[in-house]
């Protein structure tokens, strides 16, 4: 195992036996780069958390659910998610995602956690997309935001709106210049 990581992972362990969570601002956001989904189409959206405040120090680590209730259904969750490079892949089952950072200073940072890939179903309209990290050190232990000073939870959604294609210009191009030569061939 790589020094860092077991460091990391110590750290972690240390951090959960003696810290409880802070109240310090840290902001969950949810990011889909191209925001305007098309039924049958596969779009991303990227998932950052950034302590405002800059009180916690690094992000060590990271863990949340997808859909933790399944009530995805106009799109569904392609797995696994792509982890950022800055952080060891320790992701557990289908729908969980989780990272070891292994880089070398993030405190107050708008880090980016991972992106998650989705496919759009080929019925149009709005739905929920959640994510949940509540920490709990009986039952999850692994989930929330693990920062050097402090545990903090994971919990946002975002509404994604998936769209029917409009009538393609070309087509009603194409259309209108066959009307307009048989409406001329008439006259």
């Amino acid at each position: 195992m790589n020094n860092k990581l077991l460091i990391y992972s110590m750290a972690i362990v240390v951090a959960c036996l003696l810290s409880t969570q802070v109240n310090a601002a840290v902001v969950v956001t949810l990011n889909v780069p191209d925001d305007f989904i098309l039924v049958g189409e596969d779009f991303d959206v990227e998932v950052f958390a950034q302590d405002e405040d800059n009180t916690l120090g690094d992000l060590a680590a990271f863990g949340f659910w997808v859909d933790p209730s399944n009530s995805l259904s106009l799109f569904s969750y392609n797995p696994p998610a792509a982890v950022d490079l800055d952080y060891y892949d320790s992701s557990l089952g289908v729908n969980n995602v989780a990272g070891l950072y292994l880089g070398t200073g993030n405190a107050g940072e708008n880090v980016r956690l991972a992106t998650l890939s989705f496919s759009a179903g080929l019925i149009a309209g709005t739905d929920i997309l959640s994510i949940e990290g509540i920490y709990n050190s009986e039952t999850d232990p692994n989930l929330g935001l693990f920062y050097e000073y402090g545990i903090q939870n994971i919990l946002n959604s975002i509404p994604i709106t998936i769209n029917t294609p409009a009538p393609l210009p070309v087509l009603l191009l194409g259309t209108g210049l066959i009307a307009i030569f048989w409406f001329k061939k008439k006259s």
